[in-house]
């Protein structure tokens, strides 16, 4: 697994710009926007109708958006119309609280950083929206949040620059149906004891992980989003690692071994009804101490494991893993399991979890090696009433001190053997069905050489 993820240069925004004086509504614009809101209001998808009744004024390209926001009422609507703004609208705790900044759409109505500085700053604040706009060539992010509480995001595309949007600094909001994609770094980046969810957005395309959760956060839920093809994982949690883990060995690089409670970060996690397909690495990542909820996501055809917990918490259930690479899953005991002649270091944090009614089949090969079900690397885990099928290896492996149970399986023509198990612990097995194996005969661990 390769996970990326971005640590922001030291930055205090400075303050908007001294108060103008308060753009006119012009009656020109006022009955384009009128007429561009009816017509929006008739089509399908997630427009947000922008009328002149529901907006405190309604700004064009070239009128100044620090001088709106600092004159605007507590709860007021500013409205942009169509059209280009390369300024970087700036929320602190001066701002009225409650503001709402509404495009006309997100192709319509842009925000640009031009590839020199934040598109958006929201700091010390409260209740801030942002919809119906384009956020691009913010950096290093097109949106940076700090320190801010009840932000939110609705029907926003972001692209190009460097970070799509980071939420820091024990800030908490909400990402919905918003399209992230283009962007050089994480897709959506949330650390330092932040909250945040995020709801039926596309994550695509990305420089780095889709969605990262960094160091300790709060509660993080994600919830019927499509994570693909990013360059990283598409979902990572935990600390920001010291090297990236080689694929297909379970030996911790050193630099973790100096100093591992480093590494161990907190949080909790509820991913439900989401997909993570096509990413570059990794379909999702809980690094030690994290703690998740996993049901009814879909994590297929990533290049590396389907899922990967080390030293973590995760439970799953009702998910499908289907052509993912190296493995469906794995959990494996931080910093690493115990290995043959080697004692276990001062640190050692078991993954856990129940893996329970999931669908694994089809795992391919890394190159010419591995392609298993589910292996457990010194875990201590209870797999149950899941489908292991046709998978390229073996179909469930305990092995390097794992313990817990399998029972009631089906595991069924996968091309290695069907129960491996290898210095593993007390393992209770029980009404496991297998068939069609290269070996169905339960403990055995073979594999077919390719």
């Amino acid at each position: 697994m390769r996970p990326a993820s971005n640590t922001r240069p030291s930055l205090i925004p400075g303050r908007h710009p001294a108060a103008a004086a308060l753009p006119v509504r012009q009656a020109g614009v006022l009955a384009l926007l009128i007429a561009l809101a009816v017509l929006l209001s008739s089509l399908p998808g997630r427009a947000i109708a922008q009328t002149a009744a529901s907006c405190w004024v309604i700004l064009s390209p070239g009128q100044s958006l620090g001088a709106t926001i600092a004159s605007a009422p507590a709860g007021g609507v500013i409205c942009l119309a169509a059209g280009l703004y390369p300024e970087t609208p700036v929320f602190d705790q001066t701002t009225p609280p409650g503001l709402t900044l509404r495009g006309v759409g997100p192709e319509a109505t842009i925000v640009d950083g031009l590839g020199s500085r934040d598109g958006v700053l929201i700091f010390n604040t409260s209740g801030i929206t942002l919809e119906n706009l384009g956020l691009r060539g913010g950096v290093p992010s097109n949106v940076y949040v700090f320190n801010s509480t009840d932000i939110r995001f609705r029907n926003v595309r972001v692209a190009g620059g460097g970070v799509g949007i980071h939420i820091d600094a024990g800030s908490s909001a909400e990402v919905r149906d918003a399209l992230v994609t283009g962007v050089s770094a994480d897709g959506v980046l949330i650390r330092n004891g932040s909250s945040a969810d995020v709801l039926g957005n596309e994550i695509r395309g990305n420089g780095g992980v889709g969605v990262s959760a960094v160091g300790n956060v709060g509660r993080v839920r994600l919830t019927g989003n499509e994570v693909a093809s990013n360059r990283g994982p598409g979902f990572f949690a935990g600390q920001t690692p010291c090297q990236l883990l080689p694929p297909a060995t379970v030996e911790a690089p050193p630099c973790f071994l100096t100093n591992p409670s480093a590494f161990v970060a907190s949080g909790e996690y509820y991913l439900n009804s989401n997909t993570f397909e096509d990413n570059n690495s990794t379909g999702l990542v809980f690094f030690p101490g994290t703690k998740a909820t996993l049901i009814s996501n879909r994590i297929r055809d990533n290049l590396l494991t389907g899922l990967f917990v080390w030293g973590a918490d995760v439970s799953a259930s009702l998910n499908t893993f289907v052509r993912n690479q190296e493995h469906a899953v794995e959990y494996r005991t931080y910093p690493a399991p115990q290995l043959s002649g080697r004692p276990l270091g001062t640190l050692s944090l078991r993954a856990t979890g129940t893996f329970e009614g999931n669908v694994v089949q089809t795992t391919a090969l890394l190159g010419t090696i591995l392609g298993g079900g589910l292996l457990s690397q010194g875990g201590k885990l209870t797999v149950r009433d899941n489908s292991f099928v046709e998978n390229a290896g073996i179909g469930v492996s305990f092995v390097n001190g794992a313990e817990g149970e399998i029972t009631s399986n089906y595991i069924m023509w996968n091309k290695g053997s069907a129960i491996c198990l290898f210095r593993a612990g007390s393992v209770n097995m029980n009404k496991n069905t297998t068939g069609g194996n290269l070996a169905d005969r339960v403990g055995v661990c073979a594999e077919r050489r390719h």
